[in-house]
């Protein structure tokens, strides 16, 4: 594949007054800075009160871009040196993942290799104190943001395992560390099915999809199933060299359209992609966003796989970012992206309406028309709904975002299953078990692929968790009946997640996914559709 830029790169402020700028608009320009300039002098030496000058104007900037749509923003230098750190895939931490228990802070996840990984640490630690100050019912993200501090420097921690009376103390080195795109990626059932999940795509996201690919492929896989649920997007550039990998050589991945030439863009592939004759199956949510629109709208223009799930967020329009030197930065919509078959994923405004146009001789299915209409109602448009066919026949629609060609709504559970996962009591109740628990797993289970095929949350555990839950005024058991083995499955991947990190917690959790379980069903017919 030929070389893509970034979606988002920085540009000079300087350049925001062009030669080619109209003389009237410039003088327009200059006079409106004059003016924020006289209201700030004039308020800092006036105003009744002392005032922030940073933070008002901060505020200034930030309202006057969102005037011009949702996604205009203004960064102050630390947002702007937090958001680029995550673009290029690296976090600053210890390595914990931390949720509050019963008003303590309580280890939720261990980085693998990390500096709290190295010092012993596990999951259903409780923390007590960090450099010295007691962070008993503090908030978690008070508690992240006393952690995290400044690269280099060691942060001390007090921890109680198991309940037992024992302080341990650790000083733990803050480190940089892979942010990673993958969250998780293994075989379904030691078949030839693959699984990938993608949360974003930021600097390395190709890197791990080829990398995760590979090791998927030694392990005799022949088709994918691609997650991008909760995928807001991210660098354009990733985006399109992982959709490039499943396509043909010479195939468009998208197209700018813009006002301005210079940020025009062509993204094509050069190659054959490594995985272009592999069946696949694309995942979305309506969080799925961006550069996850882009590869799953060429999924579908190109006939190359299936797109279940819901419709997708509608975010297709083109940011790029300009730094100011003080560190600061602000985010400026310049165009919209298109699939390859001219679909334009921006979503309309949401006060507009959208309808299927009549005059269109579509020929669907009452369930597809059903789908239709119901994504019509739900999300609106503009004034009619574009149609597109692919080369193959298929009917593909535009009107911002990117209609699933299988919609199916994500699992439901009843509110006891919401409760008891939002007030911890699952997670609370797993590292209770593993108090007496956690080595005999690990002596009886390799890894944890064998404990998620032979272990068995029993009955009796169901009740120990009712007990627990009781204990706390929450049970309901119409609903415990309806979320019975929904509530087992998730006390499996919980423990998993304890005892082998969270990507077999994952696993578990996803083996049971009514989409995957679909996505599964689906491939033979996305076997069709590529050898049509």
């Amino acid at each position: 594949m030929k070389k893509i830029p970034l979606l988002i790169f920085i540009i000079p402020l300087c350049l925001l007054l062009q030669s080619g700028k109209d003389t009237s608009e410039v003088d327009i320009i200059n006079l409106q800075g004059e003016k924020l300039k006289t209201i700030l002098r004039t308020a800092s030496l006036n105003y009744v009160d002392s005032i922030d000058i940073e933070a008002a104007s901060n505020q200034a900037f930030d309202f006057l871009l969102k005037q011009l749509d949702r996604q205009c923003q203004y960064y102050d230098a630390e947002t702007y040196a937090s958001i680029k750190n995550r673009n290029a895939g690296r976090k600053i931490g210890v390595g914990l993942g931390l949720i509050l228990i019963n008003d303590t802070v309580t280890v939720f996840t261990v980085d693998a290799g990390s500096p709290a990984d190295s010092a012993g640490i596990i999951p259903g630690d409780r923390i007590i104190y960090i450099d010295g100050g007691n962070v008993v019912a503090k908030k978690i993200n008070e508690v992240n943001s006393i952690i995290k501090g400044r690269l280099g420097e060691a942060v001390t921690i007090v921890y109680r395992r198991g309940g037992g009376p024992t302080l341990h103390e650790v000083a733990l080195p803050r480190k940089s560390a892979p942010d990673k795109s993958i969250s998780t990626y293994f075989t379904i059932n030691d078949s030839d099915i693959g699984f990938i999940h993608l949360n974003r795509f930021s600097i390395k996201a190709a890197e791990e999809f080829v990398n995760a690919m590979k090791s998927l492929k030694s392990k005799g896989i022949r088709q994918i199933i691609v997650d991008l649920r909760g995928n807001p997007g991210g660098l354009l550039e990733q985006a399109s060299i992982i959709t490039g990998t499943l396509l043909k050589k010479g195939r468009q991945i998208s197209s700018t359209k813009v006002r301005n030439e210079q940020f025009k863009a062509n993204y094509q592939t050069t190659i054959d992609g490594e995985y272009s004759d592999m069946p696949v199956i694309v995942i979305v949510n309506n969080i799925s966003a961006s550069g996850s629109e882009i590869l799953a709208g060429a999924i579908q223009d190109y006939d190359r796989g299936i797109v279940i799930g819901e419709k997708t967020f509608g975010k297709g329009s083109v940011q790029k970012i300009w730094e100011i030197k003080d560190g600061s930065a602000f985010k400026l919509t310049v165009g919209n992206y298109l699939t390859p078959l001219g679909r334009n994923i921006q979503k309309p405004p949401e006060s507009a309406e959208l309808a299927l146009d009549p005059a269109a001789n579509l020929n669907l299915s009452q369930k597809q028309r059903d789908d239709l209409l119901e994504s019509i109602n739900k999300y609106g448009g503009k004034s009619s709904f574009p149609v597109f066919n692919t080369a193959k026949g298929r009917i593909l629609f535009g009107g911002g975002g990117i209609f699933p060609d299988y919609s199916i709504a994500k699992d439901t559970t009843t509110m006891l299953s919401s409760v008891l996962k939002a007030k911890q009591i699952i997670n609370e109740y797993s590292f209770n078990y593993l108090i007496n628990k956690r080595k005999d797993l690990l002596n009886k289970y390799d890894n944890a692929i064998d404990f998620n095929r032979n272990f068995a949350v029993s009955d009796s555990m169901l009740i120990d968790l009712k007990r627990l839950s009781v204990s706390k005024n929450i049970w309901n058991n119409d609903m415990y009946i309806k979320d019975r083995e929904y509530l087992r499955n998730y006390i499996k991947a919980s423990i998993a997640q304890a005892v082998w990190g969270v990507e077999a917690g994952r696993m578990i959790v996803l083996m049971k996914d009514k989409l995957v379980i679909k996505a599964i069903e689906l491939l033979p017919e996305a076997r069709k559709i590529l050898n049509k």
